[in-house]
């Protein structure tokens, strides 16, 4: 099992020569806070120019909330040159979608900043979608009928009612997992997850739903990835059969081991890199998901498929996103935690961008 060191005071160093990032870049696995993250200094130490990293710089927030059999999602992506989110809220009692909603919209109408620890933030504004992700707070605003989902219905029922979610949030005392790295044909990535707890209240399908106490994640990325990425994802929370909470982040490709993490309580736990299977023709038939490690083995079994495909020449991408419920054997520390209560996501990602 990896050791996890605190991160670094920095993530990397600047030479008084060419910046070469296999020897600047602080690459690591750690256990709590990244500082402020910025690569623009580097990319030009490295001769990056300004077109280069436009295309290349990608920043995102991702959140996942779950109270008993619903589960919240959001995210806001922003590239150098367009803005990306998604919405949807998934209930495992209605077997699908309650809500789902995508939006594409230039750069501007987008952005994700990073302060340093407890200070980073998204915001995305376009298509009557508003999506604000703080360190603190979490709102949602969708109008009646916009930024519908690929998996909308189209008879404006249900689906095109308003959509509305706030929380504030706690920050759990677990630490979470980070990760510094060097990118082939980009050049370096930080990404690090975070657990909460949400408190407030979503209106979703014509329904007002109190959330007290929910399990929160959080992902934030940033980095000067390649042109060409691809990677298989698993987040999920829930409890053991003794009733301590339990969190997992499962990566297959892309930063690998370095971002895998399973949350008892509030320790967290090194595991290896994720190894996935799946039917890419029907990716609602259940996903085999388990660590190279062999302390995680898990069937995933799909509710719902939220899916984007798109191919505008220059940017092309193939996402995959599941919701639904894991069931299966995790050990920790040596010990089998028993019945598990986890509903999470799954993802399949091959994009070019």
């Amino acid at each position: 099992m990896r050791a996890l060191p605190p991160p670094p005071r920095v993530p990397f160093e600047l030479p008084a020569g060419r910046f070469d990032p296999a020897r600047d870049v602080r690459s690591g696995s750690f256990a709590g806070h990244l500082p402020a993250i910025d690569w623009s200094p580097a990319a030009r130490a490295a001769g990056r120019g300004a077109v280069w990293r436009l295309a290349h710089e990608k920043r995102w927030i991702y959140v996942a909330i779950r109270q008993g059999h619903l589960l919240f999602a959001a995210a806001v992506v922003r590239t150098g040159y367009a803005a990306t989110a998604l919405v949807w809220v998934w209930d495992e009692r209605e077997k699908g979608f309650l809500d789902e909603r995508v939006a594409m919209a230039p750069a501007s109408s987008a952005s994700v900043e990073d302060a340093g620890p407890g200070r980073r933030s998204a915001r995305f504004e376009a298509g009557g979608l508003r999506i604000a992700i703080g360190p603190e707070e979490v709102v949602v605003d969708a109008a009646r009928g916009a930024a519908r989902g690929p998996g909308q219905r189209a008879d404006g029922a249900v689906d095109a009612a308003p959509l509305h979610l706030r929380v504030r949030l706690t920050p759990r005392a677990a630490p979470p997992i980070a990760a510094l790295g060097t990118i082939p044909d980009g050049l370096a990535n930080a990404t690090q997850k975070d657990l909460a707890t949400a408190t407030g209240e979503l209106l979703v399908a014509g329904a007002a739903r109190e959330l007290s106490g929910a399990a929160a994640a959080f992902d934030y990325t940033n980095g000067m990835l390649a042109r060409h990425t691809r990677w298989r994802w698993a987040l999920a929370l829930g409890q053991a059969a003794s009733g301590a909470s339990v969190a997992l982040n499962l990566v297959e490709g892309f930063m690998g081991e370095a971002e895998c993490a399973l949350w008892v309580d509030d320790e967290i736990v090194p595991v290896g890199e994720g190894v996935f299977e799946l039917d890419a023709q029907n990716p609602l038939r259940p996903w085999s998901v388990r660590t190279a490690c062999g302390a995680i083995d898990l069937r995933f079994e799909p509710g719902a498929l939220h899916a984007q495909h798109r191919d505008l020449v220059l940017v092309r991408s193939r996402f995959l996103q599941p919701a639904g419920r894991f069931r299966g054997t995790i050990r920790a520390r040596g010990a089998d935690l028993g019945e598990l209560d986890l509903l999470g996501v799954v993802e399949d990602q091959d994009v070019v961008w």
